[in-house]
């Protein structure tokens, strides 16, 4: 009984009260989205909302699991790698990820050339792909190379990219497709592109997750002492899967074509399918 106690006690602070808030946002503009959008894109303010409440769930989620500094730590390597990377492209004409612009109109500060959204937006998915893939394999959200074997942590770190990559697979062409984002050298949608992105993106964004994971699973994870792991709530751990199902559905309900959204019917929308069963 006093287990029991326990638990419902830390699940009622304010921190996971104001989680649980962001993934009822979460439920709440992917369940309007999938009413009201019929193929249209997403309103203005469900863009808003929608956003907000993915920030919100990457951030007070893994605060909940990390702590504040570990949390900071592991936002921190992803931003570094994420601009070191964006930026190797610029600097090789596209070496990394092919030729690629991010218009003035949608993004804001830049450091050196890369829009400071764009690494911020990396942090906010990469945090529900980890602890999707935690879930799946092991019914637990933070997990390193201090859990196994280093083999088997390398192998974990590139399922971790692999399934982060669905991201890039799914929605780089809507993004393309809506002057997100900008590929000067490509013209129409030929057998070397996915829908307008060329191949070189994934190969560059799995390399790029990969070693965002394998830094944080053998560096961060073993110089710096992580918290004790928090008791395994399916309503609390849902949190980031909500998260990532929701932008799956957005991602459904408004495709470039009905190619991608049978595509990401089967990376997407069976990944956290995966994941919600093992709640």
């Amino acid at each position: 009984m006093s287990t029991n106690n326990a638990m419902m006690k830390e699940s009622w602070t304010l921190p996971n009260m104001a989680l649980a808030a962001c993934t009822l946002l979460m439920l709440l503009t992917s369940a309007s989205t999938l009413i009201t959008s019929h193929g249209d894109n997403q309103s203005t303010a469900l863009m808003i909302f929608s956003t907000l409440s993915m920030v919100g769930i990457a951030v007070l989620h893994s605060v909940r699991h990390l702590g504040i500094k570990s949390a900071l730590m592991y936002f921190g390597i992803i931003v570094v790698i994420e601009l070191i990377f964006e930026q190797v492209n610029i600097w090789s004409a596209g070496k990394v990820f092919g030729e690629l612009t991010y218009p003035d109109n949608y993004f804001g500060p830049k450091i050196l050339d890369i829009p400071i959204a764009v690494p911020l937006a990396m942090c906010a998915i990469n945090w529900p792909t980890y602890v999707l893939v935690n879930i799946i394999l092991f019914r637990r959200v933070v997990i390193t190379s201090k859990n196994m074997g280093v083999i088997a942590a390398i192998v974990h770190c590139a399922i971790l990219a692999t399934l982060h990559t669905a991201w890039s697979y799914c929605a780089e062409p809507m993004a393309l497709a809506n002057g997100i984002l900008h590929r000067p050298t490509i013209g129409d949608n030929s057998g070397l592109t996915h829908w307008g992105v060329p191949w070189v993106e994934f190969r560059g964004w799995w390399l790029m997750t990969f070693l965002q994971f394998l830094v944080f699973s053998f560096v961060l994870a073993r110089v710096f002492k992580l918290p004790a792991e928090k008791p395994f709530s399916p309503i609390l751990e849902s949190a980031p899967l909500v998260m990532y199902g929701g932008i799956a559905l957005l991602l459904l309900m408004n495709p470039v074509n009905q190619a991608l959204a049978i595509g990401t019917i089967f990376t997407m929308l069976a990944y956290v399918s995966l994941g919600f069963f093992r709640l």
